[in-house]
């Protein structure tokens, strides 16, 4: 009696083969007709393996849809109550089945520690009846993230706007977003991030455990008139839709932020876990409150215009409330976005430091007021002169992490920290944690695709992409990314085409025909007066100087790399420029001098001298932590000895 029989299209192979190795791994029986012997009978073999199998999973797409064989043996099992179905990518399921419970897996690239995978296997093993074996053990206790494997995973939903104006979506959204970061404080939970909870609302909401993974869901709903406000919220047990508890709150709006902390401390307690203490709060101004959730709106979009909205509305809140904590750490953090994208060289060294100078006070005064704030502990952190403070950001980061496990802002910070000090390795490890905790984030999407490039996955890689763009079109660092990817698997078809539709972020934006041509021919000489040109219309713009690094690199033209780097180093002060070039977004830029394929950059004597002024040898000599482009390297003890000797130098 086999254990599994795998229902599947041919043309879905390679996707079946995830699942085969992933229950074989689990010391399952798997059968699945690659293992068809010459000569046997195809319909005896496949009916006698399909009839006596303990669990039929069946991987809907669409194709299967279309298959008759698919859709007879799913018939089959359905009869024999042996089906276990799930989806391996959007599709219309044949009717029949549509009232049978199906995981979704379309995300899924084979992750062990997947949430939803593991929910998966929980279900097929019910079938089954054996018990899988454990799930390889979280990263290595050296990154604070260890914490958050745990295995409770809670979503919680968009609430409800069930007021009479529907334009205060803003308000439910923001209450439960409010609640969301709450419930990070929790180090034994994993809390899904809102771009990808609240992509669930109306009928979609019965969709988001299996889509995400999650074990429990926390939905809700608000209906506010005037200075009252009710909230109601539920939590369920997503497996059995046990309802573990369910509450109402009728508050004056200046009451809310109670509400919020005492349904973040109901939903933890059900889970059996604690919450990190947060500072007491005081009542907050309602209006102050009101400006604050209509800022955290305009926040999560990509758009320029509706940052600038929400530093505004920001502005005006922490006006009007000069105690309320979270809105100066998130003006502290918008405003650390603006000088992101600014051009103050422009205009001059007053206007840089008055720019610097607005972060700072915001981020102290938040937390002057809540000690433990972590964005503003974040906008502080990209202000510190990267090159010269590695270590102590390094230290920073780790502690941040160890009392707040399971906050996204802090790992997506960390993933592009270790990229940047060329921890590639370790920033992967970082990097799927995060995807799986926001798996329809285009932004973990895309860096989720980037350490599939590395890793040599490239139709991995080239999957996830394509899905980023799919779900954020409008955000150029998820084109930054596709387009990255085709240079370096040279599509330059592919490139040439998306090119065309790639939003403008900037005043020379990397999608120009003259930027793909000098790629595709290897010229490197258009290729430098491209970026000379992109470097003249934005004189601070960190990205066009680091992106020459990466694509001289990629093209070979490492004298020309050299001379670029040092004379770009020459032209401004080291420890200015890399501060203000916001790590939490893209990275210290570092990055683009050390990914491990650059064998011949690496080799180059006079590349580790230049990595020293960058502040890195210092940095690997102290720490230990070495680069992959090190640890990876038949050199490796030469290396790590001129390392030493440059740091003392």
């Amino acid at each position: 009696m086999t254990d599994i029989f795998l229902s599947y299209n041919r043309e879905d192979q390679a996707r079946a083969k995830l699942f085969a190795d992933a229950f074989a791994a689990q010391g399952f029986d798997v059968w699945w007709d690659v293992g068809l012997r010459a000569g046997e009978a195809y319909d005896e073999v496949t009916e006698t393996a399909l009839r006596t199998a303990k669990a039929v999973v069946v991987l809907w797409s669409q194709r299967s849809v279309q298959s008759r064989w698919v859709r007879a043996e799913a018939t089959l099992a359905d009869r024999n109550k042996t089906l276990v179905p799930c989806m391996i990518e959007p599709c219309e399921r044949p009717i029949m089945f549509e009232l049978t419970q199906t995981a979704e897996l379309s995300h899924w690239s084979g992750a062990v520690q997947d949430p939803a995978w593991q929910a998966f296997l929980a279900d097929v093993t019910r079938f089954v009846g054996a018990a899988p074996r454990p799930a390889p053990p979280p990263p290595a206790p050296g990154e604070s993230i260890r914490a958050v494997a745990g295995h409770t995973v809670l979503a919680v939903l968009a609430f409800e706007n069930l007021s009479a104006d529907a334009e205060l979506q803003y308000f439910s959204d923001g209450v439960a977003e409010e609640i969301l970061a709450a419930m990070s404080r929790a180090p034994d939970i994993r809390v899904i991030g809102s771009t990808s909870t609240f992509a669930f609302r109306g009928e979609r909401k019965k969709d988001a455990a299996s889509a995400l993974g999650a074990t429990h869901v926390l939905d809700g709903s608000v209906r506010r008139g005037g200075n009252r406000v009710r909230i109601a919220a539920t939590l369920t047990e997503a497996g059995t839709g046990q309802v573990l508890w369910t509450e109402r709150f009728d508050r004056q709006l200046d009451d809310a932020l109670a509400v919020q902390d005492e349904i973040a401390e109901l939903t933890a307690a059900a889970l059996q876990a604690k919450l990190r203490p947060a500072a007491p709060t005081a009542p907050v101004d309602p209006e102050a409150y009101d400006l604050y959730l209509r800022a955290l709106a305009e926040r999560r979009s990509s758009e320029d215009a509706a940052q600038e909205r929400a530093i505004a509305l920001l502005e005006a809140a922490v006006a009007r409330a000069p105690g309320y904590a979270r809105a100066h750490s998130a003006l502290a953090l918008a405003l650390g976005h603006r000088i992101q994208k600014a051009t103050y060289a422009d205009a001059g060294p007053e206007a840089f430091e008055k720019a610097y100078s607005t972060v700072k006070t915001a981020a102290e005064r938040a937390l002057a007021l809540d000690s433990a704030d972590i964005e503003a502990k974040l906008a502080l952190l990209s202000l510190e002169p990267v090159t010269e403070t590695w270590v102590e950001q390094d230290r920073a980061l780790t502690e941040a992490l160890a009392a707040n496990p399971a906050d996204l802002s802090l790992l997506w910070y960390r993933a592009r920290w270790l990229i940047g000090t060329g921890r590639f390795s370790d920033a992967g490890r970082v990097i799927r944690l995060g995807y799986e905790m926001s798996p329809l984030s285009a932004k973990w999407l895309t860096a989720y695709a980037g350490s599939m490039i590395l890793e040599g996955n490239l139709t991995e890689a080239d999957r996830l992409g394509a899905q980023a763009i799919l779900i954020d079109p409008e955000n150029p660092f998820v084109w930054f990314g596709r387009y990255g990817f085709f240079a370096i698997v040279g599509r330059f078809h592919d490139l040439r085409e998306i090119v065309k539709n790639v939003p403008d972020a900037y005043p020379v934006s990397n999608t120009n025909e003259e930027w793909t041509a000098a790629m595709e021919f290897k010229d490197h000489s258009s290729f430098i007066k491209y970026y000379e040109k992109a470097v003249l219309l934005n004189k601070s713009f960190l990205f066009t100087n680091v992106q020459m690094f990466s694509g001289l690199a990629l093209l070979g033209k490492i004298d020309e790399l050299i001379t670029w780097a040092e004379g770009f180093l020459a032209s401004a002060p080291a420890n200015r420029v890399w501060t203000m070039w916001n790590a939490q977004t893209y990275g210290p830029g570092t990055e683009n001098l050390l990914y491990p394929m650059y064998i011949a950059l690496h080799a180059d004597p006079r590349f580790l001298p230049l990595c020293h002024r960058l502040g890195l040898c210092a940095y690997w000599a102290e720490t230990g932590q070495w680069p992959d482009f090190i640890t990876l390297s038949p050199n490796r003890a030469a290396l790590e000895a001129r390392v030493r000797e440059l740091a003392v130098s």
